[in-house]
């Protein structure tokens, strides 16, 4: 779950995106509530392409508490 999403502008075509992503996780039934295992801020900046759509340019991925899903350390491996 996304939350605190702040945007701030550079002029008209950088901006700023920050976020804090909430990953809950479960085994088992569906109906059972599931517990946070991550909480991570997004550091992101995006530019406006020349047809008006955004686009990342850079991300970082700091874990707060827990610990950085593999799925994220991969594909930080491959973008190194």
């Amino acid at each position: 779950v996304f939350t605190n999403i702040w945007i701030e502008f550079e002029g008209d075509n950088k901006a700023l995106w920050r976020s804090v992503l909430s990953l809950f996780a479960t085994d088992g039934d569906p109906e059972t509530s599931a517990s946070p295992i991550s909480i991570l801020d997004y550091d992101d900046t995006l530019i406006r392409q020349p047809d008006g759509s955004w686009r990342y340019i850079e991300r970082r991925v700091t874990p707060v508490f827990g610990h950085m899903p593999r799925l994220m350390e991969k594909d930080k491996e491959l973008n190194a």
